[in-house]
């Protein structure tokens, strides 16, 4: 609720391309939400009420990812179990081509 705004009152239309509240709202929801937003503000709904929509939005949209960071948190094994998978995968596709690199450059092993 701290998010600066301008003086205009309820009813009065809001002027959203410089507006902060809208700035945030944009970079999190698609293009046709935030048409919708804008058209609202533009309508003249308040400050308050646009910001009450913001939060609102943003704790539905972020609550899926808030529910897995904390299960991550709470389980280490798995945060390290999804990396070695992920390395397991990356083996699998960049050693074959750093070997054809190494051959067609000429870069053979070094033997002591």
């Amino acid at each position: 609720m701290r998010i600066v705004t301008d003086s205009r009152k309820s009813g009065e239309p809001k002027n959203s391309e410089n507006s902060y509240v809208y700035m945030i709202y944009r970079a999190f929801f698609s293009k046709e939400k935030a048409d919708i937003f804008c058209e609202q503000l533009k309508s003249g709904m308040s400050w308050g009420e646009a910001k009450n929509i913001l939060y609102e939005s943003l704790q539905k949209e972020l609550e899926p990812m808030r529910e897995r960071y904390i299960e991550l948190k709470s389980n280490p094994n798995l945060i390290e179990d999804i990396l070695q998978l992920g390395a397991e995968k990356a083996r699998k596709s960049t050693i074959p081509f750093l070997k054809n690199i190494r051959e067609v450059i000429g870069i053979k092993k070094l033997i002591f």
